[in-house]
């Protein structure tokens, strides 16, 4: 029996791209987007949603500031992983499909990413 490898293939990666994730975290502006995007809380609702409520709260200004920044810090691990991770449960992935394209003088791999 003879194998024969697929010439395309499917990957996850994860949500946001790596190389904004210094400006993500060095600017407040940014920061504040990101914590307000649907999909981020959408992915925090499904992930925690207790880390949720107190995100809403937090937008709504009813967090003391001990609160605040005990939530700022978690949701900034929350973010590091969205960046770099595709859990939990995926739902800070994104899916890739990619092609393997041979022949006798090259060796391509041609990668198209659509976001979930």
């Amino acid at each position: 029996m003879m194998y024969r490898p697929f010439d395309t293939f499917v990957f996850r990666t994860p949500l946001f791209p790596i190389n904004k994730l210094n400006d993500i975290l060095s600017n407040e502006t940014l920061f504040g987007d990101l914590i307000k995007d649907l999909i981020f809380h959408e992915a925090i609702f499904l992930a925690s949603p207790v880390l949720y409520k107190e995100t809403l709260k937090y937008l709504n200004n009813n967090l003391n500031d001990k609160d605040a920044k005990r939530l700022l810090n978690s949701l900034t691990k929350y973010i590091e992983r969205m960046f770099v991770r595709c859990t939990p449960f995926g739902i800070f992935a994104a899916c890739g499909v990619g092609q393997v394209c041979n022949n006798a003088n090259n060796s391509n791999i041609v990668i198209t990413v659509y976001n979930n």
